[in-house]
């Protein structure tokens, strides 16, 4: 099977920013059932860098669950969400 590089490029990118448009619907579906004020239209810059950082902050904490591994790294949990 001859699989071009670009082609595995493209299509991790896609499915990348599909999972994130995916998270911001899910995150202004809760933020209007919760709020008077309701957000409507296309997605704006904001609410998909939210949905970003809240899918990078949750493969974080999977990935390195294990305290150890981060002190060995000198790294710090961040133990609040920001959501």
């Amino acid at each position: 099977m001859n699989v071009q590089t670009t082609d595995i490029k493209s299509d991790h990118f896609s499915t990348y920013s599909r999972n994130n448009r995916v998270v911001a619907w899910i995150l202004r579906f809760i933020h209007n059932v919760s709020n008077a004020t309701k957000l409507k239209g296309s997605l704006s810059y904001e609410e998909f860098k939210r949905a970003e950082v809240l899918v990078f902050k949750s493969l974080q904490s999977n990935a390195f669950q294990d305290e150890r591994f981060l002190a060995k790294m000198q790294a710090f949990k961040d133990e609040k969400m920001g959501f």
